[in-house]
C-alpha cells in the first residue's frame, strides 16, 4: 500500500516511487483545482492516486471520487492502475473503504451526467472531499468539473499529517494528455 509520507523528494511506502520535480509539484500542489497536462508515461496517474491517498488516508473519513469519462476505461486501466499502485481491491460497488472509514469512489461520467441514472441523483446528494478527473481530454466540455465543484463541500477533520503539508482541505485535481484542441 502506498503510504503519503513525504520526505525530500521520495514517497515512502511498501512500493517506493522516486517522484520528479514535476511530479512532485502536482501531488503536494497547494493550489485547490491542480492539473497535471504531460505526455503518455510521464506518470499522471500514479501521481493522481498518490494525491488521492493522501486526501484519504490523512484525512479520517473522507469522500472522494475518481472520475474517468467510460465505464471500460475507467475499469480496464485507471481501476487496474489504482490497486497495482496500491495493493487495495476495488470492491464491487466500486469503491475502496480505508480503515480510518475514508470511502474512494470509482465512477464514469457517462453515468453521472445522465439525467435518467441513479448516479447522477446521488451527485447531487453527496458531499466530496475532493475529486479526480482522469483523462480530461476525453471529456467535451468543463460541465463534468462543475458538477464535481458543486459536490466538493465535505466538513472534514484532517490530520496534523495533512496539515502540515500545506494542502488545500478540499480540492479537485485533473490529469490529462496534450491534446491541440483542449
Amino acid at each position: 500500500m502506498i503510504q503519503v509520507i513525504k520526505t525530500g523528494d521520495a514517497v515512502k511506502a511498501t512500493k517506493q516511487f522516486r517522484l520528479q520535480p514535476f511530479q512532485d509539484s502536482f501531488v503536494y500542489s497547494d493550489k485547490e483545482f491542480p492539473a497535471m497536462i504531460s505526455a503518455w508515461g510521464t506518470g499522471k496517474t500514479l501521481c493522481l492516486i498518490l494525491r488521492a491517498m493522501i486526501y484519504s488516508q490523512l484525512i479520517p473519513e473522507n469522500l472522494g471520487m475518481i472520475v474517468r469519462r467510460e465505464y471500460e476505461d475507467l475499469k480496464d486501466s485507471t481501476v487496474k492502475d489504482f490497486e497495482n499502485y496500491t495493493g487495495l481491491k476495488v470492491n464491487s460497488q466500486r469503491d475502496i473503504i480505508l480503515p480510518n472509514k475514508s470511502i474512494i469512489m470509482f465512477r464514469h461520467f457517462e453515468e453521472l451526467m445522465s439525467s435518467k441514472t441513479k448516479g447522477h441523483r446521488n451527485l447531487q446528494n453527496i458531499n466530496l472531499g475532493w475529486a479526480a478527473i482522469e483523462q480530461a481530454e476525453e471529456l467535451e466540455s468543463d460541465r463534468a468539473f462543475w458538477l464535481l465543484w458543486g459536490r466538493n463541500r465535505r466538513k472534514v477533520n484532517p490530520s496534523q499529517a495533512f496539515l502540515d503539508l500545506g494542502l488545500p482541505k478540499r480540492s479537485i485535481w485533473t490529469i490529462g494528455n496534450v491534446a491541440g484542441d483542449n
